[in-house]
């Protein structure tokens, strides 16, 4: 088991929400812009990053089964925000959490 409370996790996605990076193209080239999130946006991003990290905590998990879950919350995060850029948005900080919380 991830040693972390929900509150901590709720914290995180919260403070993980503020941001997001929205992605276009231009003549065949990606750009990616960070910009602060709209509520609804917000309340999206949260719910996953919160929900996932539940996912994690809960039992143990093996380090395939971890990755399979932060996977699918960017891939969620993708239909649910077309424009969003998931692995800056949802993917690292997922990633970055799960590693750095039982340093």
């Amino acid at each position: 088991m991830m040693n972390f409370t929900e509150l901590d996790a709720k914290e995180y996605a919260q403070e993980q929400s503020g941001t997001i990076v929205i992605r276009t193209y231009e003549e065949g080239c990606s750009r990616d812009e960070r910009r602060k999130a709209s509520k609804p946006e917000r309340r999206i991003i949260k719910s996953i990053i919160y929900g996932g990290l539940l996912a994690i905590r809960e039992g143990t998990k093996t380090d395939n089964e971890i990755q399979a879950i932060i996977d699918s919350c960017e891939f969620i995060a993708k239909i649910q925000l077309p424009e969003m850029n998931g692995y800056d948005s949802i993917y690292n900080p997922m990633k970055d959490y799960v590693r750095n919380i039982n340093k």
